[in-house]
């Protein structure tokens, strides 16, 4: 069984208060609670169930999500983590076109090659490289991955407005959803595009939230 341990995707993020109200003013209260993701481990081998992503699309999904963390890494200048997600995602393109640029800008962190400009554009094509050869359910499950990184970066970042526009994002994606989506999976995307659509979370409506992350990363790190 080939697995991967995944200490970065987004480390520690705190999840609504108990109210959490969306727009420009807005103030996001992080409750104790927190949703850690640092330690799970993806499992890389066939799956089977009626909530079983395939070992491909959970690949998919992380390229997706790693690239946009990847990108933060290189523009907050945290070298060590950016290194390692750099290899991480050269890892999930094993096999596949960008595999070769993903290397090259990997010894460019590691050895301070370029400015921080010249990385991110060399990012930024290996990117535009791959979201132009996904189609079909391998582009699908890529954007759900790199749309849920984007909202838990706003998340941790306290950005009300970029966490309620990525969950509607979510919540379109869910209308798209190919054939190979388990119903689980489609529903909490759905679910979490109601809940960004409204312009304030309940106690109720946060839990709700809640359990749709969980089911989410059940199904993912299953």
């Amino acid at each position: 069984m080939k697995t991967l341990v995944r200490f970065l995707t987004v480390a520690v993020v705190g999840v609504f208060a108990s109210a959490l109200v969306f727009g420009q003013s807005s103030v996001l209260t992080v409750r104790a609670l927190k949703h850690d993701r640092s330690a799970q481990t993806v499992v890389r081998t066939a799956r089977t169930g009626a909530d079983a992503i395939s070992a491909e699309n959970v690949n998919n999904y992380f390229i997706g999500g790693d690239l946009v963390s990847t990108r933060n890494f290189i523009l907050s200048e945290d070298q060590r983590n950016a290194i390692t997600q750099l290899a991480v995602v050269w890892d999930e393109l094993q096999g596949q076109p960008e595999a070769a640029q993903m290397e090259a800008l990997l010894r460019m962190q590691i050895r301070s090659t370029g400015t921080i400009k010249d990385r991110l554009n060399k990012l930024d094509a290996i990117q535009a490289a791959v979201e132009t050869r996904f189609k079909g359910e391998q582009k699908w499950f890529y954007s759900v991955g790199k749309s849920y990184t984007q909202m838990y970066i706003a998340l941790n970042g306290k950005d009300v407005v970029a966490v309620k526009n990525s969950m509607v994002e979510l919540g379109n994606l869910a209308k798209t959803a190919p054939a190979s989506s388990p119903a689980a999976f489609t529903t909490a995307l759905a679910t979490l595009g109601q809940m960004g659509g409204k312009s304030s979370l309940t106690d109720a409506e946060v839990a709700v939230v809640q359990a749709q992350f969980d089911a989410i990363d059940k199904m993912i790190y299953a």
